[in-house]
């Protein structure tokens, strides 16, 4: 049988890995497609693979991959003075030919300046959104402009009365120290009233409060704000919302409690030990050793002997690795109960 193909076609694509990842290096891909006959792995090595490709098709791939990569950056400073966010956009993740690096930096720059020059009061959650992927894009180690960039925009936001829709839809963006809690110590140097603002809401709200999309990031960013700032002489306050929470909402406020060691916080925390979350049991029983009587301590007591959660976690012992099961919430409500016994 002939296995000499009789035509070879070398062609070359180019993707980014995930973003979340920061990479920045091209995946190549060599397709070769065969025009006829039958190509028998066991007939032909790798030797005579390369054989087959040209050299010199080969290096002219590579440097288109490469110019389209990494070209020219005044190309891209043309393109980021004429404000072509749509262009710097595909510049920067690689689906038109430009400096990666430089198309992305400028994407969140020009956004920026015309977020500002273009948002006024009566139209700036309109303007928002019209921007929104523009400025919040941190592709190619654009984290810290995204956020500054999520600050000055939610400044604006709030300072126009539009806090709702800022708690809503921006406070719960990135992790611990993100984005989101960036906004939040933003929004307090400009002299916005962040917990004023927050109790509004809730007040606003409660009849479905923190039930949108991300609440439990927001309510996580919000609680470490108020912890953070030492905003502890209003906690009370917070009782009549947290206890409508669900109790995966709770957590967030029953954390803050603790913190601000917030007398009455235990009858809000007691009411959780029926929870069906164990997460949230743990934490009720957290909060009853920390502020608890003689009242809780049955119930305590109970989980401490009887809770169901399990898990199986591995640990390493004389150059083994043994899996060992743990009881989270028995562990937390046994503590719990000694420190209520040794205070009482």
């Amino acid at each position: 049988m002939n296995t000499t193909p009789s035509a070879v076609t070398v062609a070359s694509k180019t993707s980014h890995l995930d973003k979340t990842v920061g990479a920045s290096k091209p995946i190549t891909t060599t397709v070769l497609a065969f025009a006829a006959g039958t190509l028998a792995l066991g007939s032909i090595g790798c030797g005579d693979l390369i054989g087959l490709i040209n050299p010199k098709d080969a290096r002219s791939a590579n440097k288109t991959v490469a110019a389209k990569q990494e070209g020219p950056k005044t190309a891209v400073e043309d393109v980021a003075k004429a404000g072509d966010l749509q262009q710097l956009h595909k510049i920067c993740w690689g689906k038109a030919a430009g400096d990666v690096q430089t198309a992305c930096d400028e994407q969140r720059r020009v956004a920026l300046e015309t977020f500002k020059r273009e948002a006024t009061c009566d139209n700036v959650v309109e303007v928002w959104r019209k921007y929104e992927e523009y400025l919040t894009d941190d592709f190619r180690y654009g984290e810290k402009q995204a956020s500054k960039n999520v600050s000055v925009a939610g400044v604006k936001l709030a300072s126009c009365g539009k806090t709702d829709f800022v708690f809503e839809k921006l406070v719960h963006r990135g992790s611990a120290k993100g984005s989101g809690e960036q906004l939040l110590f933003a929004m307090d140097a400009a002299g916005i009233d962040v917990e004023a603002k927050l109790l509004e809401y809730m007040k606003a709200h409660k009849s479905s409060l923190f039930t949108f999309e991300h609440a439990g990031h927001a309510l996580d960013h919000l609680t470490t704000y108020l912890h953070t700032k030492r905003k502890f002489e209003r906690c009370t306050e917070y009782f009549p919302y947290a206890k409508v929470l669900d109790d995966k909402n709770f957590g967030a406020f029953n954390w803050f409690f603790r913190k601000a060691n917030c007398k009455g916080a235990e009858k809000l925390a007691a009411k959780r030990l029926t929870s069906d979350r164990a997460s949230t049991r743990s934490g009720a029983c957290m909060t009853l050793g920390q502020l608890g009587n003689k009242s809780h301590l049955r119930k305590v007591n109970i989980l401490a002997k009887t809770d169901p959660y399990m898990k199986v976690e591995k640990k390493a012992r004389d150059g083994r690795l043994w899996e060992v099961e743990t009881w989270p919430v028995r562990q937390s409500c046994k503590a719990a109960a000694g420190k209520i016994q040794l205070r009482n």
